[in-house]
């Protein structure tokens, strides 16, 4: 199961990013820290603010348990505060990476021909 990690970075601005083994979570936030790791928000732009602090991180979440976690972190800080790369840059939903999408239906309503 994937791991979730939610750092605080500058101007009180929250990145929540996702993992799947435990190796790449240290990894990632080493990368973080030394400004080597892209962040890419929901609308896949490039995220430039310096990372302060690891907020928490979740190990074996479920997919609702992202969402859940996503969610929580809006309604306290707001849309334009919380970062994330959680969504799949293909169907634009939660719980999958592109790589592993079965959709067939692009985020901008196209069918996806494979």
């Amino acid at each position: 199961m994937p791991h979730i990690y939610i750092l605080e970075l500058a101007e009180a601005n929250y990145f929540i990013g996702r993992c799947e083994d435990t190796e790449d979570l240290n990894e990632k936030l080493d990368n973080h820290f030394l400004g080597k790791e892209e962040m890419l928000d929901r609308f896949n732009k490039h995220v430039s603010l310096p990372v302060v602090r690891v907020d928490k991180f979740i190990r074996n979440i479920t997919a609702k348990g992202e969402t859940d976690c996503l969610i929580a972190y809006i309604l306290l800080y707001g849309t334009f505060k919380v970062h994330t790369n959680l969504y799949c840059y293909r169907c634009g939903h939660v719980g999958h990476y592109k790589r592993n999408c079965l959709s067939r239906w692009h985020k901008n309503d196209f069918e996806i021909e494979d």
